[in-house]
């Protein structure tokens, strides 16, 4: 995998690079200071730590960034395989919806009171259980005769039918 910096990144690790190199130059006395270098050997292995230390811990902060990177890599591949997945599913409901076709006409054996009622009728409130029903949500078999069967008692659905139809 070929990695990616962002510019924030890179600015994060420039400026990272730019502390660490002003701190081991104050360490290390300027040419144009009016005491002279001490020529002792402490003094040259003490900025060769300092540089070494400074490396590490560059070395250190990048390792770190291409961590988060490859994490934050591997977010987005989970993400993207999930959305493959619901975008499939969705494709899948979509073709079975086109199968469910219904007539304009649809009959309701209601506690075995059939009732005669339009397809525009059942799915004029999207929120309600026969938009779900023949809208293609739940799965739906009509009877040997072609209507469809609902287990509760017929004697007041004429009012929900009612309802469906005019909204009052």
């Amino acid at each position: 995998p070929t990695l990616v910096m962002s510019s924030n990144n890179k600015s994060a690790i420039s400026n990272k690079k730019k502390k660490l190199n002003t701190s081991s130059s104050e360490d290390q006395p300027s040419a144009d200071s009016t005491t002279p270098p001490s020529p002792s050997s402490s003094s040259t292995s003490s900025s060769s730590s300092s540089s070494s230390s400074s490396s590490t811990i560059i070395g250190d902060h990048i390792t770190s960034l291409i961590h988060v990177v490859q994490q934050q890599e591997d977010q987005i591949k989970e993400k993207r395989a999930k959305l493959d997945r619901d975008i499939n599913e969705f494709n899948e409901m979509t073709e079975k919806a086109k199968v469910l076709t219904f007539p304009k006409s649809i009959v309701l054996d209601v506690g075995g009171q059939r009732f005669h009622t339009s397809l525009d009728t059942l799915l004029s409130d999207p929120r309600s259980y026969f938009a779900a029903m023949f809208g293609g949500r739940v799965p739906l078999t009509p009877q040997a005769d072609g209507s469809f069967f609902i287990d509760r008692d017929g004697t007041h659905f004429r009012h929900i039918l009612n309802y469906l139809r005019t909204h009052e």
